[in-house]
């Protein structure tokens, strides 16, 4: 009997803390709210001097890099403690492309793009500066320390040929800037 009662005031506090609970959540429900307001966007990007406009070259011949996107990394280039943003672009097609022959990269509308944040919500373009035009058919990249030396360094992937971009920060005459030291990437190879 002893246990009938304890079991049954068990049942009764549990019922009363759930009765409690949703007597609380009831009175806790906001009344009268106004509808939500969708966000609203503006493109920022002219202001802010980020100047990048991807040129996919497409050709008659519809090659299968053509119709692939490229990469974006955002790491912090100089260690200012702010994102910059590596932007990764393709490079001019021959149409159509004759065998043996390389995309050219040697027009700046091709040249991959390094803009080096200003924190105050504009970027300046210094990929001259830093060498980071880029050689071949950009598709991709990946930021990491690859060589442990406590500087991001960038994975580049291209159509061709791999390569891995070690960069130093240097102070010199002209400011803030980083050199690129590139070098080919083994088959296999990752980011450490």
């Amino acid at each position: 009997m002893l246990k009938a009662a304890n079991h049954n005031r068990r049942f009764e506090t549990t019922r009363m803390t759930r009765r409690t609970l949703l007597a609380c959540l009831a009175a806790s429900r906001p009344t009268g709210l106004a509808a939500p307001v969708p966000p609203q966007f503006a493109d920022i990007t002219g202001p802010a001097g980020l100047t990048f406009r991807h040129q996919s070259n497409a050709t008659s011949q519809k090659y299968l890099i053509e119709s692939m996107g490229s990469g974006v990394a955002m790491f912090d280039y100089d260690n200012d403690g702010r994102l910059d943003l590596f932007l990764v672009k393709s490079a001019a097609l021959a149409d159509p492309m004759p065998a043996g022959r390389e995309p050219d990269k040697s027009d700046q509308r091709f040249w991959n793009r390094l803009f080096h944040n200003n924190g105050d919500g504009t970027f300046t373009d210094v990929t001259e500066r830093a060498g980071l035009q880029g050689h071949s058919y950009g598709m991709g990249v990946a930021a990491g320390d690859y060589d442990n030396d406590g500087h991001s360094d960038l994975y580049v992937t291209n159509f061709g040929r791999r390569e891995i971009v070690t960069l130093r920060f240097t102070l010199g005459p002209g400011g803030p800037g980083r050199g690129a030291k590139h070098g080919p990437a083994q088959a296999g190879a990752a980011l450490r």
